[in-house]
């Protein structure tokens, strides 16, 4: 998956409904600076990705799973 790709399904993730949201910080996973105070989870059946989890995906600091990235694929426009 290319660069275009990724950041295309992880603005989609984003866009998402807000589900949930949690007083911990949101922090940037490659300088470890808090970005602000809570954030937010957006579900996808009972699996769900969070705030947190989609800046990890775009510095390419963890995968994107399988589920989000179908799921995306299914529903974006």
């Amino acid at each position: 998956m290319d660069a275009k790709e990724i950041k295309k399904i992880c603005d989609f993730l984003a866009s998402m409904p807000n589900d949930a949201v949690t007083s911990a910080d949101l922090v940037d996973p490659v300088s470890g600076i808090v970005i602000q105070h809570g954030y937010c989870d957006h579900h996808i059946g009972n699996m769900g990705v969070s705030d947190q989890d989609i800046l990890k995906y775009r510095a390419g600091v963890e995968q994107i799973p399988d589920f989000a990235i179908e799921y995306a694929k299914q529903h974006m426009k």
